[in-house]
């Protein structure tokens, strides 16, 4: 669902790592160069471990998704030095983002309908998250009371 989503939205390719060789993959769609910027948004530590070999020699690896307390990882340190691969760590939001990107949402500016699953109440949340741990749904919308989507 999500991969689909991602291609009706405009990517170039998508990579489905449960099923795809995706070393393999990225060789095919970057003739063998690698990916200028790597966005690690799953808080796998072992795709931590791996994204820097998937970046090119000068790209930059984004770790967004942060993994819990106490979790080590290993980078290849020959790729980072001699090949010059930035790791860039990034924190999800700032307060001011959350007002930016309220802003955004609230003037529609961005429409994110196509990102929502679906809309649910608040009692919900416990089967929302279920289906989401199981893979269903990109996002949910948790209202008070379930209404129409606006």
């Amino acid at each position: 669902e999500r991969l689909e989503l991602a291609a009706r939205l405009g990517a170039d390719a998508v990579v489905d790592t449960e099923h795809d060789d995706v070393p393999g993959r990225i060789h095919d769609l970057t003739g063998g160069v690698g990916c200028d910027v790597v966005i690690e948004c799953t808080g796998s530590p072992a795709v931590w471990v791996e994204a820097p070999g998937w970046a090119a020699p000068g790209g930059r690896v984004v770790l967004f998704a942060g993994l819990a307390a106490g979790t080590r990882v290993a980078f290849d340190a020959t790729r980072l030095h001699y090949e010059e691969v930035d790791i860039i760590n990034s924190f999800h939001y700032r307060p001011r983002d959350v007002e930016e990107a309220y802003q955004l949402l609230a003037s529609g500016t961005i429409d994110v309908r196509p990102l929502v699953t679906g809309v649910k109440e608040l009692t919900s949340i416990v089967d929302v998250f279920a289906s989401l741990d199981r893979g269903n749904g990109v996002k949910y919308a948790i209202l008070p009371e379930a209404r129409a989507w606006e």
